[in-house]
């Protein structure tokens, strides 16, 4: 018995592939004032905003070169408090952007989850049980 060999599939970026990424798109965020959809750009602005802290936490060093040059003490006590504000600031987003990312993680697998069953459930594509009576408790 031989086997009929098909000719291997075209894959690959086409109409098909783009067509079934915005039907998974629209699945995992169903409307712009959605859950999803804001912490998706919540977590987009807290990325952003971590880049941004990040800049200045890296000029750190850069400015106590010129406070130490200058010996002045007011000024030192000024750039530690503004180093320390910008080290409380970047670790605070940090946390938040993980916890956000964790929420968001949480939020889109129940909403594939949600679209999945739904598609299971919307025809007869599962098994029924038929019994004559009702009165089994746990079919």
């Amino acid at each position: 018995m031989e086997e009929s060999k098909k000719p291997p599939e075209n894959v690959g970026f086409d109409l098909h592939m783009f067509q079934r990424l915005f039907k998974l798109v629209r699945v995992i965020f169903p409307g712009w004032c959605s859950l999803p959809t804001t912490l998706f750009f919540l977590l987009f602005f807290l990325c952003g905003l971590e880049q941004f802290l990040a800049y200045y936490v890296g000029l750190v060093p850069s400015g106590y070169y010129v406070v130490f040059e200058s010996r002045d003490k007011e000024a030192f006590m000024y750039y530690t408090l503004r180093t320390l504000g910008l080290f409380i600031a970047i670790s605070v987003v940090i946390t938040v952007k993980k916890y956000v990312d964790s929420v968001l993680y949480i939020t889109w697998r129940q909403v594939m989850c949600r679209a999945l069953h739904r598609l299971y459930f919307s025809g007869i594509n599962y098994y029924s049980i038929n019994i004559l009576r009702g009165t089994i408790d746990n079919p």
